[in-house]
């Protein structure tokens, strides 16, 4: 059987289709990664753990976050424990599934979707979505009107080239 070589640019396609799997499979490794660092967070902060470590009764839970070794922000820390208290604890996600979905789209679903159905859609839809569409899915779950609805009203606007100010013609 003879091996069939490559041409240079069909070698390109090739070289960038792996590479672009490799980086979905470390994408998807990192999210493991930071729904794992929530549960750890979660439980240090639920069970007051973080004042045994810094050794201090009256310790503050943003004084555990800021050490050297951690250096994590509170509002980083609060989206983590969100995603991770909502999808992994309480609906029973596994942290392998919940990795799917990007982050900013699971926030947007528990700051908008109040039912176990629009939460159903939205993740369905999270996975599949433009950014576009995105938008659309939650303001249509919010009651607003979509790109699709709208009677679009433009605006000309002038910009700065110096400075980068807006102003409407």
């Amino acid at each position: 059987m003879r091996i069939k070589k490559l041409t240079k640019k069909q070698r390109r396609g090739e070289d960038a289709f792996n590479e672009h799997q490799r980086l979905v499979i470390l994408e998807k490794d990192r999210r493991c990664f930071l729904l794992n660092i929530a549960a750890i967070l979660f439980n240090m902060k639920e069970r007051q753990w973080y004042k045994d470590i810094l050794g201090d009764e009256d310790a503050k839970w943003s004084a555990y976050l800021s050490q050297v070794e951690l250096m994590f922000s509170r509002h980083h820390v609060k989206y983590l424990i969100g995603i991770y208290h909502y999808f992994i604890l309480q609906r029973e996600i596994s942290i392998d599934e919940v990795a799917n979905y990007p982050f900013s789209r699971l926030t947007d679903i528990i700051k908008f979707a109040n039912s176990d159905e629009k939460v159903d859609m939205m993740l369905e839809v999270a996975l599949v979505a433009t950014p576009q569409d995105w938008r659309d899915t939650v303001k249509e779950v919010q009651g607003k009107t979509t790109s699709e609805d709208c009677e679009h009203l433009f605006a000309d606007i002038k910009i700065c080239e110096h400075c980068g100010k807006k102003v409407k013609n």
